[in-house]
């Protein structure tokens, strides 16, 4: 093997011995290499052939300080070449672990967050049902009614069987009042509109909870139905 150094504005080679470097200029200066002389840009430096060439230029002064120096620095380069590259390569390990832990605990978390919008939807339709259940709503006519399936049942029959009279309509404060058809056919209208919003109500609160992008997020929403005043 020929000693011999080369190094410009891009790479460093070196050769000395049993020791071969090759690597970038900035990687040379890190692994103890000196920066070339000022006014030089490229050496070609051969001491095998008692050959120097600077900047291009020729039949340069043999031997040439520098490059002897860094001939001399042949085998430290080497070393901190090697152990330079095991650092690298070691933190590429360390940031592909690290990647990869990242990834799994956003996996479970997304697992987690995904059993929790569950459960909260479960919520969600409990606290609709109880909503529907107890349903009333403050009428047109100025007095509260029931308002939930039953009440709606209640209405349909009266409307099957009043006529042209008059029935006794008893109010959600179990308050007695005289209607007739029109009025009946307006407590149905509205009952109908109430169960109309809570169901609103509830698909939005479905899209916050599926919306939610935490569990913190998630524990903020609260369920509070509201019922209909005309």
């Amino acid at each position: 093997m020929q000693t011999l150094l080369v190094i410009n504005e891009e790479f460093a080679i070196v050769q000395c011995g049993k020791n071969a470097y090759v690597d970038t200029v900035e990687n040379f200066i890190l692994d103890g290499g000196i920066k070339l002389p000022d006014g030089v840009i490229s050496i070609d430096y051969n001491k095998t052939n008692e050959s120097c060439w600077i900047n291009g230029d020729a039949f340069q002064e043999f031997p040439n300080e520098y490059a002897e120096l860094i001939l001399l620095k042949a085998e430290t380069l080497c070393e901190n070449f090697e152990k330079r590259k095991k650092e690298c390569e070691e933190n590429e390990r360390n940031a592909e672990e690290e990647k990869r832990k990242q990834e799994e605990s956003d996996h479970l978390a997304n697992m987690a967050l995904d059993e929790h919008k569950a459960r909260k939807l479960s919520e969600l339709n409990a606290a609709h049902e109880a909503a529907e259940a107890d349903a009333h709503l403050l009428s047109s006519l100025g007095f509260e009614i029931d308002a939930n399936d039953r009440a709606n049942r209640d209405v349909e029959g009266i409307l099957r069987t009043i006529g042209d009279g008059t029935t006794m309509f008893c109010d959600y404060n179990n308050e007695f009042h005289e209607l007739n058809r029109a009025q009946v056919e307006t407590l149905q209208v509205e009952i109908i509109q109430n169960a109309q919003s809570l169901y609103a109500q509830k698909w939005q609160y479905r899209t916050q909870v599926e919306a939610a992008e935490s569990v913190e997020e998630l524990g903020a929403i609260e369920f509070a139905f509201s019922h209909m005043r005309f």
